[in-house]
């Protein structure tokens, strides 16, 4: 429910309010945390202070938005919820199909190769995945305007992909400059010499982040103008393709092969998105 109402300042492209209540949820939080383990408390009571600061994150959600947004009535309208669902299901399934995809290799070397290989890939994963969800916040505030400019105006659509592309072109390869030069003391610093097997893995995601920005971009860009099945039928495809490569990859080269499977995929994805985009930047596909 927090999350429902928090989604009414993206609608209203109010997004300081959307930091202001994940900020203040997450210092009770911490605050709350800090006091149960001073006084040696168990799991379960951190397990009641996450349930209370999600309460204390919905209620404060819905103030805000009757405060300084609008009244909403609270009726059944079983008609607008069957259409709601018919249009928000691909969505769900594009939740599920992702976290089949960033997760499936982890489990696959566990099962092929053993705990210590998916070790060694999984804090390299770790990492990679921090950086690659940085984009978040930003596509997440561009959303409701992609979404109000495809039905107002081709020519600001365009301007606002064309323009999000370079940005995060801009910030991406950079990091992955960086990050490919600095791995192996970023793994050292973090987790000691004897996780010195993560860092070829490390130096192969850092191929990555450009690509997955892109990814994430087209992601986003495709749902604000409602072609949802669209993207989940081509991460459902790319998924398949994966988790194929890992069968192949994984037991001869082990975290390596995973790697290279996810660098394979990630690419393959974002070949899809470009042969969607054609040369109009999606306008083409969906108008």
């Amino acid at each position: 429910m927090g999350v429902f109402f928090g989604a009414v300042f993206q609608a209203y492209e109010e997004m300081k309010y959307v930091s202001i209540t994940e900020f203040l949820q997450q210092i009770l939080l911490l605050l709350i945390c800090l006091v149960l383990i001073n006084f040696d408390r168990g799991l379960v009571s951190i397990g009641l202070a996450y349930l209370f600061c999600a309460v204390f994150y919905c209620f404060l959600n819905i103030t805000i938005v009757h405060w300084k947004f609008t009244y909403p009535r609270y009726v059944i309208d079983t008609q607008f919820w069957l259409k709601t669902l018919k249009e928000s299901y691909p969505l769900a399934i594009v939740a599920v199909i992702s976290m089949v995809y960033f997760n499936i290799d982890i489990v696959m070397i566990g099962k092929i190769k053993g705990e210590v290989d998916a070790g060694w890939y999984g804090i390299c994963y770790n990492i990679f995945f921090v950086i690659a969800t940085l984009p978040g916040a930003f596509l997440t505030s561009i959303f409701p305007a992609i979404s109000k400019y495809f039905v107002e105006s081709e020519i600001l659509l365009k301007e606002a992909y064309q323009l999000s592309f370079k940005m995060l072109v801009g910030i991406g390869i950079p990091l992955s400059i960086g990050l490919f030069l600095l791995a192996e003391n970023v793994i050292n610093s973090l987790f000691g010499d004897q996780y010195s097997p993560s860092i070829i893995v490390l130096k192969i995601f850092s191929a990555l982040i450009t690509l997955s920005y892109l990814n994430s971009l087209a992601g986003y860009f495709l749902t604000a103008v409602n072609r949802q099945k669209k993207t989940a039928k081509i991460l459902a495809a790319i998924t398949c393709v994966n988790i194929g490569l890992n069968c192949i990859l994984i037991p001869y080269f082990s975290y390596i092969g995973a790697a290279c499977a996810t660098v394979i995929s990630e690419l393959l994805l974002f070949i899809e998105w470009t042969h969607k985009r054609k040369n109009s930047h999606y306008i083409s596909m969906i108008r």
